[in-house]
C-alpha cells in the first residue's frame, strides 16, 4: 500500500492506476463524485481519521488508485461528508458504504457493527446496504447483507423476523404481522398516521409467551387508499372482521392513540371478539382541534405538520437522539396520503362514545404517559371512571408514542 505522502509524489495519476486492475462491478462515474482535483490538507486528513481511524491516509492512497483519472482526494462534495453537521452515526454509515464500493467488505461489517453502538437501527443499515448495492453489484451487496445479519442477531435490537400475510377485509386488503405460536392471541392497532411497525418493540418482547398480531389501519401502512370515509364503527369492523378471518377467536386487543379509541369502540360494539382490552393514549372525547389538523394538512402539506405531530407524540429527550422510533415517526407523516390522515382526524373529530364507555363488559385497563400532552393521565383517569371495573397505569416520564419510546414498559404492562 502507498503511502500519501509517497502518492503525492506522482504526478501522472493515469500511470499510477494503470498499475491497478479495475472491478468490472464498480461504477466509476459514482466512484468519481468522491474525489476530485484537490490535495490531502490538514483538515482533510484529520476529518478521515477521525471516521476511518490511523490508516486514513493508506486508505485514501488505495482509494486513489482505483479510480480513473482523479488526481487527489478529497472533492469539495465529498468532504461535506466528513462534516461536524453530520453525526457519528451517519459518518460511520457513510463510511460502511464507502468501504463496500472499494471492495472491501470485511472493512464494511466493522464500519456496520461501529454504526450499530452508536445507535444505528438495523433497518437503517440494511436500508444503507439496499442503496449502496446499486453501485457496488448485488453480488457485493448480498454478501454484506449477510455479514450485518450475523452482527444484528447479536444486537440489542435484532430484526424483526416474524411473517406478515395480506388479509382482505370487507372493502380493502391490509397487512399483518403473525408472530404465530401457542400463546394466547393480542392484536395490536397502531396510532394515526403510522403502520404496524409502530409496535416493532412490544412485538419482540410479547412474542416469547404470546401469539401477536399488528396489523395495518384503513387508510395507512399497506392498507393506504382504502374507502372513505373513515368512522370508528368502521374501523372495529374492520379490527371484527381481521380477529375472524384469521380465526383468532376472543383475542386481548391493544390500540394506541386512534387505535385506542378503535379498541373501545370494539368493546362496545363487537364485545364477543375481545377478551379484554387495552386503550393507550387515547380518548373518546370530541375536539374541535381534530377537524383544524385535518384542515392544516390540506392546506399547508404534510411537511409542516411534521414538527407539530412529533413534539405531541415524543419527550424532547426522544427527539433530541433522534433515534429509530423519531426517525420512523417523522417519515410516516411525511410519506402519508393527505387525504387518508385527513379523514382520519376527522373521524376523530366525530367519535362520540364517550357517555356510552359505561356499556363496556370487558375486562379493560387503560395505559397512560406521564407526560403525554395529548391524552394526559388526567384525561385518561376519566376514561377509565367510566369502565366498570377497569384499570389504570401510567408509565414513567411516558410521551404520547409508548410503544416506541417506552417499548418495554409498555409490553411488561400488555403481559400482565
Amino acid at each position: 500500500m502507498f503511502d500519501i505522502l509517497e502518492l503525492l509524489e506522482h504526478s501522472d495519476a493515469q500511470t499510477i492506476n494503470g498499475d491497478i486492475k479495475q472491478n468490472s462491478s464498480y461504477l466509476l462515474s459514482d466512484a468519481q463524485f468522491f474525489f476530485g482535483d484537490h490535495r490531502m490538507n490538514t483538515l482533510d486528513n484529520f476529518r478521515l481519521e477521525s471516521v476511518f481511524g490511523s490508516t486514513a491516509k493508506s486508505r485514501v492512497a488505495h482509494w486513489s488508485l482505483t479510480v480513473p483519472d482523479s488526481k487527489f482526494p478529497l472533492s469539495s462534495a465529498a468532504r461535506s461528508i466528513f462534516d461536524a453537521e453530520l453525526g457519528r452515526r451517519e459518518q460511520l454509515m457513510i463510511a460502511m458504504a464507502i468501504s463496500a464500493a472499494s471492495g472491501d467488505l470485511i472493512e464494511a461489517q466493522s464500519f456496520g457493527a461501529k454504526a450499530l453502538e452508536y445507535g444505528s437501527d438495523p433497518r437503517d443499515l440494511l436500508a444503507a446496504v439496499e442503496s449502496v448495492s446499486a453501485f457496488v453489484g448485488a453480488f457485493r451487496g448480498s454478501k454484506l447483507a449477510e455479514a450485518l445479519v450475523d452482527i444484528i442477531r447479536d444486537c440489542d435490537e435484532p430484526l424483526d423476523a416474524f411473517s406478515s400475510r395480506v388479509v382482505q377485509l370487507s372493502d380493502h386488503e391490509t397487512k399483518a404481522v403473525d408472530t404465530g405460536g401457542e400463546g394466547a392471541p393480542i392484536v395490536l392497532l397502531h396510532s394515526l398516521g403510522t403502520n404496524h411497525l409502530m409496535w416493532r418493540y412490544v412485538i419482540r418482547s410479547l412474542a416469547a409467551t404470546r401469539r401477536v398480531v399488528a396489523y395495518d389501519m384503513r387508510g395507512f401502512g399497506h392498507a393506504a387508499g382504502a374507502p372513505k370515509p373513515f368512522s370508528f364503527e368502521q374501523l372495529a369492523a374492520d379490527a371484527r372482521d381481521l380477529i375472524r378471518t384469521l380465526d383468532l377467536g376472543p383475542v386481548q386487543y391493544a390500540g394506541l392513540s386512534v387505535g385506542g379509541t378503535v379498541a373501545l369502540h370494539l368493546g362496545l360494539l363487537h364485545p364477543e371478539c375481545v377478551s379484554s382490552l387495552a386503550v393507550i393514549c387515547a380518548t373518546a372525547i370530541q375536539q374541535d382541534a381534530f377537524a383544524h389538523r385535518a384542515e392544516a394538512a390540506e392546506t399547508l402539506g404534510l411537511k409542516a405538520q411534521v414538527v407539530p405531530t412529533l413534539t405531541r407524540w415524543f419527550t424532547t429527550e426522544a427527539l433530541a437522539a433522534n433515534n429509530w422510533g423519531v426517525r420512523y415517526a417523522r417519515n410516516c407523516v411525511l410519506k402519508a396520503n393527505i387525504e387518508d390522515w385527513a379523514a382520519c382526524w376527522r373521524a376523530l373529530a366525530a367519535v362520540n362514545c364517550f357517555d356510552r364507555l359505561g356499556d363496556i363488559r370487558v375486562p379493560t385497563r387503560f395505559i397512560a404517559g406521564e407526560v403525554d400532552p395529548s391524552t394526559p393521565p388526567s384525561v385518561m383517569q376519566q376514561h377509565a371512571d367510566r369502565v366498570p371495573g377497569s384499570e389504570f397505569f401510567v408509565v414513567p416520564n411516558g410521551p404520547h408514542m409508548l410503544s416506541l419510546e417506552k417499548g418495554q414498559e409498555l409490553a411488561q404492562l400488555l403481559a400482565q
